[in-house]
């Protein structure tokens, strides 16, 4: 070959090698974009449990917000979204063919996610999409674990979910599963759930389509899952707290509406008042709450209350708001006055209350297990702890900021757990998917806890045994694990049934 040639071939293959490459890439993009269309169920429990692609969007239904609308395209294995503001999101595609798509880091989930075209067969044989537990907690013997686990079930017609409980009761000594046992089916959602004191019996109330009035309370045996009793419940949709009384004569449940309580042997009516919904009546944007380990105080705080900073454009309301709250800061002289209010339950009356600042939008409040003092926080990163009794705040609690790094996000908490011996506590993040473990009273970070979702407020499956050595949380993929806190390591971990 001469070398005229040989030239000719060299520059013709540097010259159109370039433009091959990006012809390949561009039909490989073109066929991602192709075979990435139509639904995509997630297969297992993400908040993102469906995606729908369209030609140039993308529907993505948000367990927490309802669903969102992106703008799309698949580029080099990148699926980036533009959100209606223009910012971009990406996320990388690990796997993509007909049948399953994998992604990486998509929106705020860490990660893989992983979705299938299975679709969604009859309601008696729904797939399950969502597994989680609701609730953990340490039987009194400390030898055995209670969780109460839900599952969803999505129905064809794009209905909601169908949802089942199952209570499992598991060796603290290897986390084997002990005991099981389904609660009945009532297609709604068990809104709350106790067990007594001595360890025999649990209590959940539920509704079959909450919200509504047909919510009815019933009481089971743990050891052989029988249902005891089922009651009408004469409190209101709103309760997300039950206890049982020391004695475990009674179980009370209390809202920001109504306190009740019902005999533990029956569910019969005893009580009933709705004095304490005249207590702290103030525009918010949300209530976090605690109810006592007995049921004998219930802590309110309406955090969060409407600021300058929460100006919502075109919503004349909150324009009435700026200017009324604005009058009350001058006359503040730069601030406003909250409490976190504590109602007495037994006497049906306002206990006390704890000044926390106006502009404080985290923290929660949470009852020692003796119920004589109430920890409110973390509020700019300190936990405080106050006395019922003095109505006084005793101690501060500051987080220690190398531990948690000094960033407001990880101090942000939506539920938090204090060790009945006050050596430790535990808070779920409430705007990063972990569980913090941290020692009191310097407030240094022991371990953390990776999670698959953000905190939302309300219970979570964490809890600490009664006499301090243990420390039981669920985290990522549903798995249980159980820290040993004399020598700060996990004792073993275990995926529960889904």
């Amino acid at each position: 070959m001469s070398t005229h040639i040989r030239r000719f071939i060299f520059v013709f293959f540097v010259l159109t090698y370039p433009l091959s490459v990006s012809i390949g890439h561009l039909q490989s993009d073109r066929t991602d974009q192709k075979v990435i269309l139509g639904h995509w169920y997630v297969t297992g429990w993400d908040r993102y449990d469906m995606v729908s692609f369209l030609d140039s969007e993308v529907w993505v239904y948000d367990d927490f917000d309802g669903f969102n609308i992106y703008q799309y395209a698949c580029t080099n294995g990148i699926l980036r979204l533009t959100e209606k503001g223009g910012y971009v999101r990406e996320a990388r595609i690990v796997i993509l063919n007909p049948d399953t798509l994998v992604l990486t880091d998509f929106l705020n989930s860490k990660g893989n996610l992983r979705y299938s075209r299975r679709p969604w067969s009859e309601e008696s044989s729904l797939p399950v999409v969502r597994s989680r537990p609701d609730f953990l907690t340490f039987l009194p013997d400390n030898m055995r674990l209670v969780t109460l686990c839900r599952e969803a079930h999505r129905r064809s017609s794009g209905d909601r979910d169908s949802i089942s409980y199952s209570v499992e009761i598991i060796s603290t000594f290897n986390g084997e599963l002990l005991n099981a046992f389904s609660l009945p089916k009532r297609g709604g959602f068990v809104c709350a759930f106790t067990i007594s004191h001595d360890g025999l019996k649990c209590a959940a109330l539920s509704s079959p389509e909450y919200p509504d009035t047909t919510t009815t309370i019933q009481e089971y045996s743990l050891s052989s899952g029988e249902l005891l009793w089922e009651q009408p419940w004469h409190g209101d949709y709103r309760c997300s707290h039950l206890a049982y009384n020391k004695s475990n004569t009674k179980i009370i449940g209390a809202s920001a509406l109504c306190t009740t309580e019902v005999s533990a042997d029956s569910g019969v009516l005893i009580r009933r008042s709705d004095a304490i919904s005249q207590v702290d009546k103030v525009s918010s944007r949300w209530l976090v709450q605690d109810l006592s380990s007995n049921g004998k105080f219930f802590a309110m705080w309406w955090c969060g209350i409407l600021t300058f900073s929460r100006l919502s454009e075109g919503d004349p309301p909150r324009l009435l708001d700026i200017v009324w709250y604005g009058i009350k800061w001058l006359y503040h002289f730069g601030s406003i006055p909250n409490y976190v209010s504590v109602w007495d339950i037994d006497r049906d009356t306002l206990a006390c209350r704890f000044p926390v600042e106006y502009s404080a939008d985290d923290g929660v409040p949470t009852f020692t297990d003796d119920e004589k003092q109430l920890m409110i926080g973390p509020v700019d990163g300190t936990l405080r702890a106050y006395d019922l009794k003095q109505n006084a705040l005793v101690r501060e609690y500051p987080l220690d900021p190398v531990s948690f790094e000094a960033n407001r996000w990880v101090q942000k908490s939506s539920y938090t757990t204090i060790s009945p011996d006050l050596n430790c506590f535990a808070m779920l993040s409430g705007s990063r998917p972990l569980i913090i473990l941290a020692s009191l009273p310097d407030g240094i970070q022991i371990e953390q806890f990776r999670q698959d979702l953000f905190g939302r407020g309300g219970r979570y499956a964490m809890a600490f045994s009664s006499n301090g050595k243990y420390f039981a949380v669920v985290t990522k993929r549903n798995k249980l694990v159980l820290y040993d806190l004399d020598a700060r390591k996990i004792v073993w971990a275990a995926r529960l049934s889904d």
